[in-house]
């Protein structure tokens, strides 16, 4: 039975689907075949918008690119404080994304496409830590040792929500969360 109209998949669609069984079986899982059959769809939908699996991964990766970092860094970068700053950026990255896995499961992947888009988006989360960490009023050498300190930090968390999900203290962060980690990597001196 042929969708209506108004119920075709668009690339965006095609997209979030993507990402979605990313986060749920990660890189190797994500074929057309596979999606088509997830959406209730031909192969021939994909192919209807993408030329391949790649581009079709592409546009998935770039939407995480922007919506987990670009936007993020974008909308916090407004704030003047350095420490209102740290909070919003922990709030924002180690406080989402419990349920579904995804951060974890790009950045563990061991897949060529998606290496470009986890090396950007590594560079981006870095960058925007420093600069706090240099308003802080630290050194460049030490804002980039705090600067990975911090998002060591983040990564582990998101190892610890795949590798241990029944840890109540991982499994939802909250604000007691964010306050030991404000406390942890707040520089005092």
């Amino acid at each position: 039975m042929a969708l209506k109209q108004s119920d075709r998949l668009s690339r965006d669609k095609w997209a979030d689907a993507a990402l979605m069984l990313l986060a749920r079986e990660g890189v190797a899982a994500l074929t057309i075949e596979r999606l088509a059959n997830d959406l209730g769809v031909t192969k021939g939908s994909a192919y209807h918008h993408f030329r391949s699996r790649e581009e079709l991964v592409n546009l998935a990766l770039a939407r995480w690119e922007h919506e987990a970092t670009a936007a993020i860094i974008e909308q916090l970068s407004a704030i003047p404080s350095p420490e209102n700053r740290l909070r919003a950026i922990l709030s924002a990255s180690v406080g989402r994304d419990a349920e579904l896995g995804l951060e974890y499961r790009i950045i563990s992947a061991p897949d060529e496409v998606v290496a470009p888009y986890t090396e950007r988006v590594t560079i981006a989360r870095l960058a925007f830590l420093e600069q706090i960490y240099l308003d802080f009023g630290l050194s460049a050498a030490r804002a980039a040792i705090w600067a990975r300190t911090s998002y060591a930090s983040y990564l582990g968390v998101q190892l610890l929500r795949h590798s241990r999900a029944d840890d109540p203290v991982v499994a939802s962060v909250g604000p007691e969360y964010i306050d030991e980690l404000m406390r942890q990597l707040t520089p005092r001196d």
